[in-house]
C-alpha cells in the first residue's frame, strides 16, 4: 500500500511539474528593457512596441517589460547591463567613452559628413555601416562589449547636431568663454578649438542647466526639444558644422541573458532589434524637423552660423580626423587605429547608397535585418 500511495505521489508530481512547465513555456520569457529617455521622447516611442515585436518574432516565447528613465540612468545602462540589472538596454557609449574606445572613434567619424555636405541620409546611413561593420570586421568592438558582459545587436542614428543656446553665437568671436554642454569627445575639441569651455552633465540636468545660466548653450539635435523639454528654455538655435551621432546602441544585450536564450529566440530578438533601430533613426529625424517648426512658431531664432566660423569648422573636421587614431591610442591604448579606420570607409559608402531615398520604418527596417542582422550566428555564444 505504502508503494502504491508512493506511486501515485511521483505522478502526481511528475504531472504537476509538467503543467507548471506548459504553463512557463505559455507565458514566456520578458526581458527587462531600460533606457534613460522620457517615455514622451523619440526613443521612447521607438522601443515602446518592443514587447508586442518579441511576442510576434518569437511566437509568444518572449516579451519585453520596458523601463523608461526609472531603472536605470543613460549613464547607469552599461554597468547595469553588465550585472543583470537589465537584460537589454539602450547603451550611448559616448556616456561612457573608456568603455568603448573603439566604437567612440568609428562614432566621430560622423564629423566627416560635413566636410563633404550633410546627406539627408546620413542618420539611416550611418548605423547601418556600424552594424555592418561591428557584426562582420570589427573584433575589437565585440570584445569590448565582451568585457562588459554584452552583446552588441543594432545602433540607431540621430538628426544633424545644433547650437541650442540662450544667446545667439553665430561667429568665432561668440564662442569665446561660451560654457557649452558636450555629449562627446568630439564636440570638446571642437568647443574647446573655438575658445569655448566644454561641460559635461548628464541630460537629466539640462532644463534647469540651460534656464539658469550655467551652460550658455547644449550641443544636441532638435528632437530633444522635446525629448528634454529643452523648448521652454532655447531662444536661440545655431546651425553649425557640428555632425551628428551615430552610435546609440539600442539594443546591447546582457551576454548571460543572451546565452540563455535558444537559437530562434535570439533570432527573435535581432528581428525586433532592426525595427526599433529603424523606428529610433526615423523618429528622431521626424521629430527633429517637427520640433524645429514648433521652435520658429515660438519665435525661437534659427539661423546659420557666419561663413567665417563653418570654413574654420570644416578645417578643424578635417584636422582632427585626421589625428583620430593617434588621439585614442594616446587616451585609451588603443592599437591599429589607422587601419580599423581605412576598413570602415567602405562601409559607409555602402550604406550610403543603400539607404538612398529610403522614408519609411518597415523598409529600412527590412535593410538593416536583410544586409546585417539575418547574417549574424546565433548558434554561437
Amino acid at each position: 500500500m505504502k508503494h502504491m500511495r508512493m506511486g501515485r505521489w511521483c505522478l502526481m508530481t511528475a504531472a504537476t511539474l509538467a503543467l507548471v512547465s506548459v504553463s512557463l513555456v505559455a507565458q514566456g520569457q520578458t526581458l527587462r528593457y531600460a533606457h534613460g529617455w522620457p517615455a514622451q521622447s523619440a526613443v521612447g516611442e521607438a522601443v515602446e512596441v518592443l514587447p508586442e515585436l518579441l511576442d510576434s518574432y518569437s511566437d509568444g516565447r518572449l516579451s519585453a517589460r520596458v523601463f523608461a528613465g526609472s531603472l536605470l540612468s543613460m549613464t547607469e545602462v552599461p554597468d547595469g547591463l553588465r550585472d543583470g540589472l537589465a537584460d537589454v538596454g539602450f547603451v550611448v557609449p559616448a556616456f561612457t567613452p573608456s568603455s568603448y574606445p573603439y566604437v567612440n572613434m568609428l562614432t566621430e567619424l560622423t564629423m566627416l559628413y560635413e566636410v563633404f555636405g550633410a546627406e539627408d541620409n546620413m542618420a539611416a546611413a550611418f548605423p547601418g555601416a556600424l552594424m555592418d561593420f561591428i557584426h562582420n570586421d570589427c573584433e575589437a568592438c565585440r570584445e569590448e562589449f565582451h568585457a562588459l558582459n554584452q552583446v552588441f545587436t543594432v545602433s540607431a542614428g540621430a538628426p544633424r547636431y545644433m547650437l541650442m543656446c540662450r544667446d545667439p553665437k553665430l561667429t568665432e568671436e561668440d564662442l569665446q568663454g561660451a560654457r557649452i554642454r558636450v555629449a562627446g569627445s568630439q564636440w570638446t575639441r571642437w568647443v574647446e578649438h573655438f575658445g569655448g569651455r566644454s561641460v559635461a552633465m548628464p541630460a537629466s540636468e539640462l532644463y534647469e542647466a540651460l534656464g539658469q545660466g550655467v551652460v550658455d548653450c547644449i550641443i544636441t539635435n532638435a528632437a530633444e526639444l522635446s525629448g528634454l523639454a529643452l523648448m521652454d528654455v532655447v531662444r536661440h538655435i545655431t546651425l553649425a558644422p557640428l555632425g551628428t551621432y551615430g552610435g546609440g546602441l539600442l539594443a546591447n544585450v546582457n551576454r548571460d541573458t543572451w546565452q540563455a536564450l535558444s537559437a530562434d529566440d535570439r533570432r527573435a530578438l535581432l528581428r525586433a532589434a532592426a525595427m526599433i533601430s529603424a523606428r529610433g533613426t526615423l523618429f528622431y529625424v521626424r521629430q527633429a524637423e517637427r520640433n524645429l517648426e514648433t521652435a520658429r512658431e515660438r519665435g525661437i531664432t534659427i539661423q546659420e552660423a557666419a561663413d567665417s566660423l563653418t570654413e574654420r569648422a570644416h578645417a578643424f573636421i578635417r584636422e582632427d580626423i585626421d589625428g583620430l587614431p593617434a588621439q585614442y591610442e594616446s587616451q585609451y591604448g588603443i592599437s591599429g587605429g589607422d587601419e580599423l579606420v581605412e576598413r570602415f570607409w567602405p562601409y559607409l559608402e555602402k550604406w550610403t547608397e543603400l539607404v538612398d531615398g529610403v522614408d519609411s520604418v518597415d523598409a529600412l527596417a527590412d535593410i538593416y535585418w536583410n544586409e546585417v542582422l539575418s547574417q549574424v550566428d546565433v548558434e554561437q555564444p
